[in-house]
């Protein structure tokens, strides 16, 4: 869930659970979720990795990283323009 950004942490998402009433977390379909959601992640990086290189070489990682299975991994945010 929050794993590539690391923005909620454990006390971030347990609140937002308790808010909503329902916790993703034990949902089986979940890494199937977060496994779209790192993949609709790339657009952004594939339409200006040419022209923009932080996008090229972020774009790069964050390919080698979903390849090679780390889920670990952090992916940075594009810094403002």
């Amino acid at each position: 869930m929050h794993r590539r950004f690391g923005w909620a942490g454990k006390d971030g998402i347990d609140g937002f659970t308790t808010a909503y009433g329902w916790d993703i977390r034990g949902w089986p379909g979940l890494d199937t979720l977060v496994a779209i959601r790192e993949i609709t992640g790339l657009s952004p990086y594939i339409r200006t990795a040419q022209a923009k290189p932080f996008s090229g070489r972020q774009l790069a990682y964050r390919l080698r990283t979903l390849q090679a299975g780390d889920t670990t991994a952090r992916w940075e945010s594009p810094p403002p323009e």
